[in-house]
């Protein structure tokens, strides 16, 4: 079998495997010659492989991502699509955790991400998806809608957004589900096609002189004086620096990096079979 039709096998089957692959499935990178030296490296062609390789390149940097799988078969090309940010404690719990100031870093730095990525988006035309949703946060127990309304106000009066906060007959009309009694809704958490707008990151790197080399498993890293050596499956690369954005796929080749992850589980239950208008 030769390989674009080696190729195309793999894309029919790798399309049943997650919802978004339908219509942006993992891809390899455009065939280019191996170079054995860059300013920098970058191990991981995700989200923050591509977006690190981006801002260098436009900065007149020489980087070359490299990338185990294909673009887009990592966690970055199939995940729940919501331009979320958002943070698991409320701010009173935050502020027990860490302190009033720290709190409130914490709040600025999602919200202004969040805006980042949306001009982002704007900026440079990305054809992902986006849309302006609103996420809604149900709440099943008992909850104190005074002290809801209370945040709700504070997150106004910081950021000039406005969250809705919603009780009683209000929930049927954020959901359908008898499970919640009350909610928040968020009109600046919305929703986006997170492989298309993988691609199109790609996209942007390789017009900006990134080099991505798909398919090319790191096996290890080493430092040489002022250079680090990486050796992969195609050959050897010297850089000057070098930038890691492999997250949960760090493996045995970056022993340091892997012995300082900590492993997050993360389920979902699907309780009914969703039909295809869903």
């Amino acid at each position: 079998m030769v390989c674009s039709e080696l190729y195309q096998a793999e894309q029919e089957d790798i399309t049943q495997s997650c919802y978004w692959w339908h219509e942006a499935a993992p891809r390899p990178a455009p065939e280019t010659e191996w170079q054995g030296h860059c300013d920098i490296a970058v191990i991981g062609c995700g989200f923050t492989g591509l977006a690190a390789a981006l801002t260098l390149a436009r900065a007149g940097r020489q980087v070359i991502i490299l990338e185990k799988a294909l673009i887009g078969e990592g966690a970055s090309g199939r995940n729940g699509g919501i331009t979320s940010g958002n943070l698991r404690f409320t701010p009173a719990q935050l502020a027990r955790r860490f302190g009033a100031r720290k709190a409130t870093e914490f709040s600025d730095e999602a919200v202004a991400a969040r805006a980042d990525l949306y001009r982002f988006i704007k900026d440079e035309k990305l054809a992902c998806d986006f849309t302006a949703t609103g996420r809604m946060l149900g709440i099943s127990g008992a909850c104190n809608l005074d002290g809801l309304k209370r945040e709700a106000d504070a997150f106004t009066e910081r950021y000039g957004i406005a969250p809705t906060v919603i009780s009683g007959g209000a929930v049927a009309d954020y959901t359908a589900s008898p499970i919640y009694k009350a909610g928040v809704y968020r009109p600046d958490i919305n929703g986006i096609h997170p492989a298309k707008l993988l691609h199109e990151m790609a996209r942007l790197a390789l017009a900006a002189g990134v080099r991505i080399f798909s398919s090319c498993p790191v096996l290890s890293v080493s430092r040489k004086g002022a250079a680090f050596h990486i050796l992969t499956e195609k050959g050897v690369l010297k850089a000057n620096h070098l930038i890691s954005a492999t997250n949960g796929y760090t493996d045995k080749a970056q022993p340091w990096l892997r012995r300082r992850l900590v492993p997050v589980i993360s389920e979902i239950i699907v309780t009914q079979t969703l039909g295809a208008n869903r």
